[in-house]
């Protein structure tokens, strides 16, 4: 195989590949923001599990993951993936409630003692600036529409992620307690 090492690469011009569709949009559509707080999301669940050693919490991590690609995936065309987003936005409902049962707080920001439950709490923050960053696109973007699930599956996340930092930070204090 040879190489041309007199090629010169000038670039894409600026503009970048929208998912797996053949469009093609200028690097600074706030839609990229969209994008790239999802990729920063999904990396941010990968070191929580990590550092994860709870078989619960990694069932729901890997869960979240799932959800975080499906979300990048479904974006622009969300209408299409409604029953899909309403079952997702369910089962978060499901996990928020059985974490609020024993895991809540009078405080918005908690500091966390416990490396998982610190990990899952930046998380936290990440997803609420892909929450923000969807609304801007929808407000900026003419390829996007607002979608109601879509939203309401971003918050939920960040109510997700909170109850369970909270639960197992928690559950670190008392298992360091009775020590």
């Amino acid at each position: 195989m040879t190489q041309d090492y007199n090629r010169v690469h000038l670039g894409d011009n600026g503009t970048s590949q929208v998912g797996l569709t053949p469009q093609r949009l200028p690097k600074s559509d706030v839609l990229f923001d969209f994008y790239g707080i999802g990729d920063k999301f999904i990396a941010s669940l990968n070191l929580s599990l990590l550092k994860c050693s709870d078989k619960q919490a990694k069932k729901i991590l890997e869960f979240l993951i799932e959800v975080a690609y499906k979300l990048l995936s479904v974006v622009l065309s969300p209408n299409e993936h409604e029953d899909e987003l309403l079952r997702i936005l369910k089962r978060i409902e499901q996990y928020v409630i059985k974490f609020e049962k024993t895991a809540t707080t009078d405080r918005f920001i908690y500091h966390f003692r416990n490396e998982f439950s610190a990990y899952l709490n930046f998380s936290r923050t990440i997803v609420r600036e892909w929450e923000r960053s969807y609304y801007k696109a929808v407000n900026h973007s003419k390829n996007l529409n607002f979608y109601k699930p879509l939203a309401q599956v971003l918050n939920r996340l960040s109510t997700l992620l909170f109850t369970m930092s909270l639960f197992y930070e928690f559950k670190h204090q008392e298992g360091t307690s009775q020590k």
